[in-house]
Order: C-alpha cells, then structure tokens, then sequence
C-alpha cells in the first residue's frame, strides 16, 4: 500500500481484519485508536465507549510484563486479564511499520483449530480448559454454562477455587491434579459440583494433561450424570420397596399357611369333639333313659305301694336330667340357627335371683360350700328382662360354679353398673373353684367345650351350658366375660341392656333399717370366710345390716354380749344358739335379767337347726327364729318386721309359736317349670288337685295306724314332688306316727292337715293360673 497514508493503512487492515477476528488497533502510547464490533463487544461494551481510551484501561498482561507490553517491534503472542473484570483472552500483537500495533483478542479456544474449537462449543459435555497450576478457566462450553448456571464472563479467568465449585472444597480437585500428574489423564471420577445457585450436581469426570504454548492445560470432558444417579437411586429404592412387598407377602403366606394349618387343626379338633359330644350325649341321655326304665319295671313287679314314691322321685330326677339336656340341645340348635326368641316382660330381678340360688343351693351345701347373695344399692325394684332365659344363665353359671368348686364359697351378685345415661344390668357369679388357665379363656365359650373334664372325671355334661348361656345373653343385647386364675377362682360377669320399668308398690323390705343391731355369736364358717376373703364384697350379715342402713356391732360370745348388754342399749339382737362359752338360750335369759330395755328388746336366734326347741325359745325369752343359710332379703325382712312390731307397725312373729315352714317352695317349682316345661308341670298340678280328696281320704279311713302311715307317706311324696313344703312337712309327720297318739290329738292332727292342704290347693290354683296366662301370651 505505497502511497497511502498510514492512518489510511490502519482503516484498511482494520477493513480487512474486521471479518476474520476480534481485533484493535492501538497507537504507540497504548490508546485504542480503532476496534471491531467484537472486540467491543468481548470488552463487556461498544465501539464508541472503547475507541480513545488506554488500553490498560481494559486488559493487562497475565504473564506480569511492564507496561508498555504493547510496543512490540516484532509478532508475539500471551495471555491478557480483563483489568477490574473476569475473563481471561489469549493474544496476538503485530506490529505496524508506522508505529502502534493490532491487537488480535481470542477467547479461549481461538488459536485452536476452527473443526477443534466447534467440536469443543458443540460437545453435549460439560468441556473446560483450565490451567493445570493455577485452576483458571481459560474455557467452557456452553453445556458447561447451562449446567452450571454462569455466565461466560462469570468464569473465564476465575479458579475453581474462587467460584467454589466443588462439594468438598479443593479436596476433589487437588485429587484429579495428582492424577493427571501421575498419569496424564483421569476417567470417571465421581464428584459434586455446585452451580451458582448452590445446586449440587453429581459430576463424572473425566480429563487429559494437555501442553500448549509451553504451558500445561487441563482439558476437562465430563458429564453431568445427576439425573442418572437419581433414577438409579429410584430404582434402587423401588427394588427395596419390592423385595419388602416381597417379604411381606412371603410372610403373608407363611402367616396364611399357618392360619390355614391352624384352622385344620380346630376343624379336626371340633370334629372330635363333635364325636365325643355324640358320645357324651349318649351317655347322658342312655343314663337316664335305662334308670326311667328299670325303675318304670320295679313298679310294675313291686306289689307294696309304699316303695312307689321313691321310684316315681327317682323316675322324676332322671327325666329331669334327661329334659336338661335335650333343653341344652334343643336351645344350641336354636342359637346357631339363629330363631332363639326372647320375651322381655317386667321382672324382679332380686326375686328372680334368689329363686335361682335357692334352686341350686342345696348342690352347694352338700358339697360343703357356702353360697351367698348380694344385691347392690342401684338394682331397680323391676327391669325388663327375659326372666326364662335369665334363669337359665344363671342355672348354668351357679350349677358350673359349684361343679367346678371344692371347697370355699360362691357369690351371686346383682347390681346397676355404668354411666346414668346409659346403665347396664350386671348379674356375677364369682367362685373359689380350681380355676381356668389363660390358654382355655378364649375357648371356654366354644360348642363341647368341657374344660377340666380329663382330670377331673366326676365332671360332667354336654360341654354346650356356657356356649348356650353366652348366646342367650348376645340375643338380649349383653355380654358374658370371665377373669379366672388358677386354683384362686373365677369371675363370670353378665352385663344386659338395663331398661327399668314403672315402680311397684312401695316394698317395706326395701326401706332403709332404722337401729342398733347386735350380731352375738362366733364367727362361721360362712362368716370367717367372707370377712377374711370378700370382706370388700360385704356379703355377710354384718354388711347386709350395714347396707340397708343400720349400726350393727358383732360379739364373739355369750359372756361378751352380756357385758356389751350391759354398757349399751339396741334395737334388736340376732343371738346364735351355739357359742362357745354360753348356749344361745343361756345368754338370752341373762340378758332379759338385766332388765330395762334388755327386758323388751326383740332377740331372734339364728341356728342351722331347721327345728329348734320353741317351748325352750320361749322360756328364754327368744322372739323369733332364723335359719341358716339365710339369703339377704329374709335377713332384712326378719329385722325389719321386728322392728316394727316393736314400734307397734305389724304383727309379731310367729316363727316360734306357729309352723312356719312355707306353703310352696316357688323356686323348685320354677326349676321344674325349666326343665319339664310348663305343659307338664300344669298337667302334673291337674293331676294333683285331682287326686287330693282321695288321697285325704285314704289317711283318715285307714284301718289302723300303718295304712295311715303309707297314705301319708304317698301323700307327702307328691306333695314334695310339687313343692309343697308345708303339706309335705305335716304328712311325714303323720306318716311316723306309731299309732300311740290320743284321739285328741288325731282330730287336731286331721284338722291341721286339712287346713295346709287348702293353703296347697289355692297356691297351685295361683301357679296353674299364671302358667296358662304366660302359655297364651306366647301363642
């Protein structure tokens, strides 16, 4: 270009560069007379800001040269830093012949060959050159940037270091240092980055030792594998989840394989126990079959008639036996096929209780055990219960409680338990039997359940009484529970909706006692036993009088009570006619002796002698008479009458002046009415009422005192057959009568008969009553 100004030379290299590079043209004194677009552009500003200012302004030399590094005479190449900025360029100076030179810019990659530098941008990889000494980014690609989130001029020139890019600091780039080192390149070394946002990134990271320009590069080529890790985790996680599914659906099976194992084994136990209920039952029902019949024969060849009523009491017990289990059948067949009806209807339930006890009390005794009944202070006057299938829980819970007891006692309870708003009726059977172990708990309501019956072989029964007795109690809308603990007893505890009804006539027994009660005699068997067991349970006399609101003090012996007598007054004493040091007859006469309220006070005995001495009562002074065992309401109602009389409310007792054996033993007949059914029992009443006169009359037309006797004795047969205590007592009387009575004495004897036979036929006339009323009210 001769000729030319060299301004104009300067335009026209610059016109000529302008295409191929990013460049400035710059005078002697460093100023920047012209530059490109780019230049402008990589600068972080524009042409007319750039243009006129200092180079050093701009850029500086990385390798620390002075100055004046741009007064070059010949081409030379380095490293140039953004002055006050981030980034770092690669250049190149060619001097001009008229002074001044032209300053080549290339951002990182630009002395690489054009194909390298686009694969470099283009790779889908996270790409960077960086120095190996010193960590600065000399390049990145675009992937890099995106991962990372930072802008070009954010990195180029900065160390990793500096932007903190990895997770554990300088830790995981001094390692791929060492390597590269060592070995010249790294593959798939697994680290984490953080972007600019503080993003961590899992990084494979792969690198080679590069030299340029004398220099050593790290050139990076890695790849951002967070995504892969993550789905990996995911399936990692999912494996978990289904090799736990797996387990627990083994488990599942194993646990259903058990169940079902399980399940076969009770079924093959209820079969055998099926088969052994056929056999129990036919064992039990043969028994009483093959008695019916030898006694039926024995009648049939026995000529003598006296003989006839202990067979025909025998031939009623084993048909009774016999209806108690086809009852038990009958009533299971019902349960299971769900048709058991239930007839609620307004019932004493105190009533109802003591008829139960009553009617298996005798078991009881006979086995030596005391059998005892409380009722607490909420139970209602009447309740609307089944009072058929009440009774006959409690048959079944009293009769278990008795055959599985040897010794000590059994309390039946009545009481009102939960809230006000929502009360249940609660009936307790608890006793001191051997027992249920906790493993026989869960079965012990299950069909042919006979618990205990392999050891002990005097037990006895179908295995169906507790089965039946919770199924009634679910078909009245209530529950059966037991707690148990072996050789200590068990509680059976029956809880029914409570719906009260209308009160009944004010019944006297039921007010509160007003007075002093003495209690004068040893402490029983009966008594010992509650004090010292149940004493909370308040189940003896002591806690009957105290419950129904009297002061009652207890003295151990006859010289006590005398001494007690003496220092303070009661209302009424209860005197055992057997103490240790005085007789009861001893005691009461010296306590009438002290005179003043001792001479007046009403002295009832209490005795187990079911016929004391009267004319020996009466001479002592005694007023009344008890006889143990004695159910709550009787002991009230023998205090209670006598503390009215004493008040002038009723009149005496006459307990010892007259018979008071009772008319008719309701609760045995009410059992008969269980077991037989009240066709029978009405048939049998019928047949009775009958035969009365005839019978009468074959004991007063006797030709001597035997065929007296013998009509007596039928008679007192049948009259016990249905109950009737009273007429009974008098015929056995007369049936032991030698003949040597005075004829006086025969019409007064005749005269009594009669007129306890009249009390006979009016309470079976009432009893045949009610049964055909219930029998409509069910048609």
């Amino acid at each position: 270009m001769a000729g030319v100004p060299p301004d104009s030379r300067r335009a026209a290299m610059a016109d000529e560069a302008e295409s191929m590079t990013t460049f400035a043209v710059l005078r002697p004194d460093g100023l920047i007379s012209y530059c490109s677009a780019p230049f402008a552009h990589l600068l972080g500003s524009e042409e007319r800001v750039v243009v006129g200012t200092p180079i050093g302004a701009w850029l500086r030399p990385v390798e620390g040269a002075g100055s004046g590094w741009f007064a070059v005479v010949r081409q030379s190449e380095g490293h140039l830093l953004r002055t006050g900025g981030v980034g770092q360029f690669r250049y190149r100076l060619d001097p001009m012949a008229g002074g001044g030179a032209v300053l080549h810019l290339m951002q990182g990659t630009g002395n690489l060959d054009p194909i390298y530098a686009r694969a470099f941008q283009l790779n889908p990889g996270l790409s960077a050159l960086s120095v190996l000494d010193t960590g600065e980014h000399l390049d990145v690609n675009d992937a890099w940037l995106r991962n990372m989130e930072y802008r070009r001029e954010e990195v180029i020139g900065r160390t990793a270091s500096e932007m903190q890019v990895w997770e554990q600091g300088d830790t995981s780039r001094t390692e791929i240092v060492r390597r590269l080192r060592e070995d010249g390149k790294i593959e798939n070394f697994q680290a984490r980055m953080r972007t600019r946002t503080g993003k961590l990134r899992d990084i494979l990271v792969s690198a080679e030792l590069v030299e340029h320009a004398g220099r050593k590069l790290a050139f990076f080529a890695s790849h951002d594998i967070t995504e892969v890790k993550k789905a990996q985790e995911e399936l990692e996680a999912l494996n978990r989840q289904l090799e736990q599914r797996i387990a627990e659906r083994t488990a599942e099976i194993v646990r259903k394989n058990r169940e079902l194992a399980e399940a076969a084994e009770r079924a093959q136990a209820a079969n055998e126990a099926k088969s052994q209920f056929l056999s129990v039952m036919s064992h039990e029902i043969r028994t009483p079959l093959n008695a019916l019949l030898n006694m039926a024969e024995l009648l049939i060849e026995d000529g003598n008639p006296a003989p006839a009523a202990a067979h025909l009491s025998g031939i009623a017990s084993s048909a009774r036996a016999l209806a108690a289990i086809v009852d038990d059948v009958l009533d299971f067949s019902r349960i299971e096929s769900g048709h058991l009806e239930i007839y609620p209807a307004a019932t004493d339930i105190g009533r109802l209780c003591e008829e139960a006890v009553r009617g298996v009390a005798p078991l009881a005794h006979r086995k030596g055990l005391d059998i005892v009944l409380t009722f607490g202070q909420r139970l209602p006057a009447t309740a609307m219960v089944d009072p058929l299938r009440l009774r006959q829980i409690l048959f079944n819970l009293v009769g278990n409680a008795i055959k599985y007891t040897r010794k000590g006692w059994i309390e039946v309870r009545a009481d009102v338990t939960g809230e006000t708003a929502e009360p249940q009726l609660l009936v307790e059977v608890i006793d001191t039997g051997i027992g249920i172990r906790p493993n026989d708990l869960e079965r012990i309501f299950e069909r042919f359940s006979r618990i205990g019956a392999d050891a002990n072989h005097e037990i006895h029964g179908a295995g169906l009484g507790l089965n039946i007795s919770a199924g009634l109690a679910r078909a009245m809308g209530g529950t059966i529970r037991v707690e148990s603990e072996v050789d200590r007893g068990s509680a059976f505890r029956v809880t029914l909706p409570l719906v009260t009804c209308g009160e009944l006539a004010e019944d006297p027994l039921r007010q509160p006692l007003q007075g002093r009660v003495a209690l004068l005699g040893p402490a029983t068997r009966t008594r010992s036993t509650f004090e010292a067991i149940l004493k909370r349970q308040g189940v003896v006399a002591q806690r009957v009088l105290s419950a129904s609101g009297a002061q009652v003090i207890t003295m151990e012996s006859g010289r006590s009570a005398i001494d007690c007598a003496m220092r303070q007054s009661f209302d009424i004493l209860l005197l055992d006619l057997r103490m240790p040091d005085l007789s009861g007859y001893e005691t009461a006469v010296r306590i009438r002796a002290l005179g003043g309220w001792a001479a007046d006070v009403p002295i009832v005995a209490v005795s187990a002698n079911i016929a004391p001495d009267k004319a020996q009562m009466q001479a002592a002074g005694i007023d009344g008479f008890l006889a143990k065992p004695f159910t709550p309401t009787a002991l009230r109602a023998k205090v209670q009458g006598h503390l009215h009389h004493s008040a002038g409310d009723t009149e005496p007792d006459d307990s010892i002046r007259a018979d008071a054996t009772p008319v008719l033993d309701e609760s045995f007949l009410a059992a008969q009415v269980t077991y037989a059914g009240p066709d029978a029992v009405g048939k049998a009443i019928a047949g009775f009422l009958g035969n009365l006169d005839g019978r009468l009359s074959r004991i007063w037309s006797g030709a001597d005192a035997r065929e007296r006797a013998d009509a007596a004795h039928m008679l007192a047969g049948a009259a016990g057959a249905l109950g009737l205590l009273d007429l009974a007592t008098h015929c056995r009387r007369l049936a032991s009568d030698r003949g040597d009575s005075p004829t006086a004495s025969l019409r007064q004897d005749r005269d009594i008969l009669a007129s306890s036979a009249g009390r006979a036929v009016a309470a079976l006339r009432e009893v045949r009553d009610k049964l055909a009323a219930g029998s409509s009210r069910q048609d």
